[in-house]
């Protein structure tokens, strides 16, 4: 039987033998300084490991999300290449955001319509 010590860690095994064409990340916080950070170490090994093997990371965070810093550091904001938010999140932060060479995308938090033949 395997040691509690090996097990834990082998999904970081896994991951590091495949690469991901695009990954979506959903991290407790963002900083236009500080980049992305989390709490909690555990997840904050996999994000890494997650961020690496990614050609392409897509970050969602909402505005309660930004401008705020974890105690661990996950990785700097220019290695996300699309964030997507709220259209709560503040134009200052999203114009630091795209200075830092990341697409931004504002989703609109307006009802969608209404399937056909629901109206």
């Amino acid at each position: 039987m395997e040691s509690t010590k090996e097990s834990k860690w082998y999904h970081l095994n896994i991951i590091a033998l495949i690469t991901l064409y695009a990954t979506s990340v959903d991290l407790p916080v963002i900083d236009l300084i500080a980049g992305l950070t989390n709490d909690y170490l555990p997840e904050v090994i996999t994000d890494r490991t997650i961020l690496k093997r990614a050609r392409e990371v897509i970050l969602v965070a909402d505005h309660t999300k930004c401008g705020k810093v974890a105690s661990a550091f996950v990785a700097p904001l220019n290695q996300v290449n699309t964030f997507i938010t709220d259209t709560h999140t503040s134009p200052e932060f999203l114009e630091g955001v795209r200075a830092g060479g990341v697409k931004v995308i504002v989703a609109n938090d307006a009802p969608s319509a209404k399937p056909a033949g629901q109206e």
